[in-house]
């Protein structure tokens, strides 16, 4: 069982994300899955301060 640790994220560092779709599950093709990832960057920018500064496809 995996323990609960809090961390503190630095906000005068940059991050680097990067995630896979298991089995390429159509994410990118399907509206509403698209729809469903661009909504969660947009509100992650607007309400937790996100800045994406390069994004590939």
């Amino acid at each position: 069982m995996r323990s609960s640790v809090k961390q503190t994220i630095k906000t005068d560092k940059a991050y680097f994300m990067t995630s896979t779709v298991v089995g390429w599950i159509d994410v990118f093709t399907r509206k509403e899955y698209r729809d469903i990832l661009i909504k969660s960057l947009e509100y992650c920018k607007r309400k937790k301060g996100l800045v994406v500064l390069l994004m590939l496809l």
